[in-house]
């Protein structure tokens, strides 16, 4: 027994840096698996913020089914009021890195025009393919006049808001318009045909609320 416990106090004392070493090692692994784990959910999630409140999530299932993909395994939106003290946090966090759409209202742009700058451009192959699911659709003008937003919601010309739906899944306190994302980490992704997820997503999204079923 003793000759165990001196075998074992040897080891310790010339092969102690082996031991740092394995255990710094396993460290390390388990830190880039957890982290590779919270990239992939991320990434499995299909994150909307929206400025208001969310009344029906039922769109979400329809907007699920409508993209032929692998990547996205859900869909989440995360609703906040603008008057909210808790909202300009939000926002800038979810904005900034986390949502793949985002719905913002005209005081908020006003006010904050940076968020435009996390959202891509609309190019014209892009208002094309959304006039042609509904000529109706005006735009939110960005930084050089290159159109950023959809509208969705028009709290001063009811007209607008005919044959749209958005007005049924939210509660909208504004006219509010619809971003896709240029910073969350599915920017780059990519449907089954090889076509950019998110904007496939926002396409469906515009459908959904155009839509007579």
């Amino acid at each position: 027994m003793k000759n165990e416990k001196k075998l074992f106090l040897s080891f310790l004392r010339y092969d102690w840096w082996k031991i740092v070493c394995v255990f710094g090692l396993l460290s390390a692994v388990l830190a880039f698996s957890f982290n590779y784990k919270d990239k992939l959910k991320e990434n499995e999630i299909l994150e909307i913020f929206v400025t208001g409140e969310t009344k029906d999530f039922s769109f979400q299932r329809n907007l699920y089914s409508m993209v032929s993909q692998n990547e996205v395994k859900a869909i989440h939106c995360s609703s906040y009021k603008s008057g909210d003290d808790q909202f300009n946090q939000a926002a800038s966090s979810y904005i900034s890195a986390v949502s793949d759409l985002f719905l913002l209202p005209e005081s908020v742009l006003s006010s904050h025009s940076s968020y435009m700058s996390y959202a891509k451009n609309i190019e014209e192959e892009n208002a094309l393919l959304i006039h042609g699911i509904s000529s109706s659709f005006a735009f939110y003008q960005g930084p050089l006049s290159k159109a950023r937003g959809i509208k969705i919601y028009d709290l001063e010309e009811p007209s607008y808001n005919e044959g749209k739906k958005f007005s049924s899944w939210f509660l909208f306190e504004e006219t509010t318009y619809l971003f896709v994302s240029d910073a969350s980490s599915n920017r780059l992704s990519r449907d089954d045909s090889g076509k950019n997820l998110l904007w496939e997503y926002a396409y469906a999204f515009l459908k959904l609320g155009v839509s007579e079923s």
